[in-house]
């Protein structure tokens, strides 16, 4: 393995050799999304929905609000036949940012899809998934999925077409779903023997 001094933390740093890349990895795990069948069956998993066939599939995508904006770097980033944009993310370091990073995330993908002249009406169903080694909000939640509602009247939402989501490994053991609480027990190291993490794990060992 490599062994570095950063400079920046005044911390010496080993970097992992290639053959011990997990899906927590940003390398790993954007590769892996490239497989569109591990990537849709994940979506379906977060979402608890159907998800249309996936398209324009990019990894390391870099997008910027504007030319002298600060530019991003997303993980993945995906169409489906339905219209649905996303942006999938894996996200190993806490942060008190995080919100207004995904705020951002969210602003650079609107300028991506409405170009000039163009309607508002046109923005599609936008959605950001970042997949956590942590847990940010400290409630012991699986997922904690986020949409605008009405200070006043908790039955009005506005539909602007966005929804964000946390997944945090963390909580594996709370997660409903079998084959979500195996991925995220992924995520946290452990393999198990569920055909979808077998499915995984292969393409990660073909990639290796």
């Amino acid at each position: 393995p490599l062994i570095c001094y950063d400079t920046r933390s005044r911390q010496v740093k080993r970097f992992k050799e290639f053959s011990e890349l997990g899906i927590t990895d940003d390398y790993m795990f954007c590769q892996v999304m490239q497989n569109e069948s591990i990537c849709r069956r994940l979506l379906k998993l977060v979402l608890k929905d159907e998800i249309g066939e996936i398209r324009e599939l990019r990894y390391q995508d870099v997008r910027s609000a504007g030319y002298d904006a600060r530019s991003v770097r997303l993980d993945v980033t995906a169409g489906d036949g339905d219209g649905t944009v996303y942006d999938i993310e894996m996200q190993t370091s806490d942060n008190p940012n995080l919100a207004r990073r995904l705020r951002y995330y969210q602003a650079v993908t609107d300028t991506e899809y409405l170009k000039r002249g163009k309607d508002y009406i046109e923005l599609p169903r936008s959605i950001i998934i970042m997949f956590c080694t942590f847990d940010h909000f400290d409630k012991g939640l699986p997922s904690y999925s986020f949409s605008y509602i009405c200070e006043e009247d908790k039955d009005i939402y506005l539909e602007d077409g966005t929804l964000k989501v946390l997944i945090n490994s963390r909580a594996a053991d709370r997660a409903d779903d079998g084959e979500l609480k195996e991925f995220l027990e992924l995520m946290n190291g452990h393999i198990s023997d569920d055909p979808f993490i077998k499915e995984i794990t292969r393409e990660m060992d073909y990639i290796k």
